[in-house]
C-alpha cells in the first residue's frame, strides 16, 4: 500500500458523514492490518495511526485503537497484529452484549426515545422485538444528516411501532416517555460525546426524572487522562441553506458528568464513575500526547 492509498483512506473515514463510530472503526482495523501485512515502513505506520486517532477526534473507539497499536507495534509486528484483531473481535462481541443488556431493560408497553442512530441501540430494539416485547419507540430525525429518519424506517420495516419526530420535539416527548436510550460516541473524564442535542436531553431527563441510558463498549471510553476533545468545523452545506449569516455546523455535544444516567455495558449497568474506573486504565502513547 503507497502513502497515497493509506492517505487516501484516512481522507475517507475523516469526511465520512453517513457511519458511525463502530463502521469506521472496522475501516481503520482493516487499514492498518494491511499495512502491517504490506510491511509499510515504521515511520509509515505510526504516521497512519497518529492520523487515524485524530481523523475523528469525537470518536473514543478510533483513538483506542490507534493507541492500543501503536504500544503494540512498540514491542514488535505480531503483537501489533493480534492487537487490531482482538481489538476488532473485542469491539463486536462487546457491542453484541452491550445491545442484549439494553434489550433487557426493556419492558413490554415501554415507550422510548432515541437520538440519532446508534447500532448498538438498534440492534437492542431488535432483540428485544424478537423476543415478543411489544414498545413504542420515538425516534429524533437527527439532523443535519438526518440518521435518525433512516432508523426509524428500518425499526419500521421490522414491526416495530417506532414515530419520526423533529429535533426540536424531543424535550416535549421525552416528557412522555418511560426510558431514553441512546449510544455514545465516547466516555471521558469531561463526560459522554454523542450526537448535536444529547446534551439538553440528557439535562431535561436529569430534571425530569426520565431513567436515561447510553449503551456502550469499552473501546468507547477513553484513557482517564484524556483531554476533552474538539470537534473539526463541518461543511455549512448540510444545513441547505444560504446567507450573509454565519453558519456553525457540529455533529456532536458533550454532556457533563452531572447530567448524565446509566450506562449498559457487556458487563452490565455502570455509573459514569464505575465506567471510567474499569476501562478508563490505559496509559496514552507519546506520539499521541505532543502536537
Amino acid at each position: 500500500m503507497t502513502p497515497s492509498e493509506w492517505r487516501d483512506l484516512l481522507d475517507a473515514i475523516e469526511r465520512d458523514a453517513l457511519h458511525g463510530a463502530t463502521w469506521l472503526t472496522e475501516k481503520g482495523a482493516a487499514l492498518l492490518l494491511s499495512m502491517l501485512q504490506k510491511d509499510a515502513p515504521a515511520e509509515e505506520l505510526e504516521t497512519a495511526a497518529v492520523s487515524l486517532a485524530r481523523a475523528r477526534p469525537m470518536m473514543a473507539s478510533l483513538f483506542n485503537l490507534a493507541n492500543g497499536f501503536l504500544w503494540a507495534w512498540s514491542r514488535n509486528k505480531d503483537m501489533a497484529a493480534a492487537f487490531v484483531r482482538d481489538y476488532l473481535a473485542g469491539l463486536r462481541g462487546e457491542g453484541s452484549a452491550a445491545a442484549q443488556k439494553a434489550a433487557s431493560i426493556l419492558r413490554e408497553g415501554d415507550t422510548l426515545l432515541t437520538h440519532s442512530a446508534s447500532s448498538l441501540v438498534e440492534k437492542a430494539l431488535l432483540q428485544a422485538h424478537a423476543e415478543g416485547k411489544g414498545f413504542r419507540v420515538y425516534c429524533t430525525e437527527s439532523r443535519p444528516k438526518c440518521e435518525g429518519m433512516s432508523l426509524a424506517k428500518r425499526l419500521c420495516e421490522a414491526g416495530i411501532d417506532a414515530t419520526l419526530i423533529v429535533d426540536a420535539a424531543a424535550g416535549e416527548v421525552a416528557r412522555r416517555c418511560d426510558k431514553i436510550l441512546i449510544g455514545s460516541d465516547g466516555i471521558g473524564s469531561f463526560g459522554l460525546v454523542h450526537k448535536m442535542g444529547t446534551m439538553p436531553l440528557s439535562c431535561l431527563a436529569k430534571s425530569g426524572g426520565v431513567p436515561l441510558y447510553a449503551v456502550a463498549t469499552s473501546q468507547k471510553v477513553w484513557p482517564a487522562a484524556f483531554a476533552k476533545p474538539v470537534e473539526k468545523e463541518k461543511d455549512p452545506k448540510d444545513l441547505g441553506v444560504e446567507g450573509c449569516f454565519d453558519v456553525e455546523n457540529r455533529y456532536f455535544d458533550i454532556t457533563p458528568p452531572e447530567w448524565l444516567g446509566r450506562f449498559l455495558t457487556a458487563e452490565g449497568e455502570m455509573t459514569w464513575e464505575g465506567v471510567l474506573k474499569r476501562y478508563g486504565r490505559e496509559a496514552i502513547h507519546p506520539l499521541l500526547i505532543s502536537g
